[in-house]
């Protein structure tokens, strides 16, 4: 699991214990939704239960830290969340399918973001990764509808798969501190005309099919390293089906 690997790589998997208190909140709407209180007294995870198909506008408590596995998973109405300063994971599937989410400002607190979180959500026109972002996971933004996308500074990891099929994809800028883009991470994204690296950005890797069937691609961008010493082959496989093309002089 990305986000166990994650919270051990900064010691932390052992403050995380699921607990059995149980309280309520008001969502603002006409019924309460559930909290599960993780055991660490500082954390509460969100994870809304009752109607969730009915649910469509939520903020979440100030003092969260966590976004729970599933918590909005199904909310297929939901068309605004507050997430406040403070809240530094977001969980395997945790909005899955919000697929009417619009209004969506990720904190700047926010760390990891795992596998699957906002797959599916298709009514977000733009997204903004916030500089705190270590770790983009697996699917985590596959299926979605933005058509402009900037990574922060912070982020050295798109996982497999992360930004697949986001066909009205237009746009994608990467910050300064990327790392690897792994395989498929924006296969599929019909759309994009233009990728931009930070000119400083320390990429090693561009993994095979990572921007493959990026057609209509009319601008690119790499980092200083990259286009002083072009890995042809690694750009080649890394744009399978695209509209670009890599040779050596």
């Amino acid at each position: 699991m990305l986000l166990t690997n994650w919270l051990r790589s900064r010691k932390l998997e052992e403050d995380f214990d699921i607990g059995s208190l149980v309280i309520s909140v008001d969502s603002g709407e006409d019924e309460e939704f559930e909290y599960v209180v993780l055991e660490r007294e500082d954390v509460l995870e969100a994870c809304p239960e009752g109607d969730i198909e009915r649910l469509t506008s939520f903020v979440v408590p100030e003092g969260t830290e966590v976004i729970g596995i599933e918590a909005f998973s199904g909310a297929i109405n939901l068309r605004k969340v507050v997430i406040p300063e403070g809240v530094y994971v977001i969980s395997i599937d945790a909005f899955y399918d919000c697929r009417a989410l619009e209004n969506l400002r990720l904190p700047s607190s926010l760390k990891c973001i795992d596998n699957g979180a906002f797959e599916g959500c298709r009514g977000m026109l733009k997204l903004r990764i916030p500089d705190g972002v270590e770790l983009i996971g697996f699917e985590a933004f596959k299926d979605c509808a933005f058509e402009r996308l900037v990574i922060g500074n912070g982020v050295e990891e798109i996982e497999e798969s992360a930004f697949q099929n986001c066909r009205r994809m237009q746009s994608v800028s990467f910050g300064k501190g990327i790392r690897y883009v792994r395989r498929r991470a924006f296969e599929g994204c019909r759309s994009l005309k233009t990728i931009r690296f930070a000119n400083r950005a320390p990429l090693l890797s561009l993994e095979q099919d990572s921007f493959k069937g990026t057609k209509r691609l009319k601008s690119l961008k790499l980092p200083r390293r990259y286009r002083e010493c072009p890995p042809y082959g690694e750009l080649q496989q890394a744009f399978v089906d695209s509209n670009i093309y890599f040779y050596s002089r």
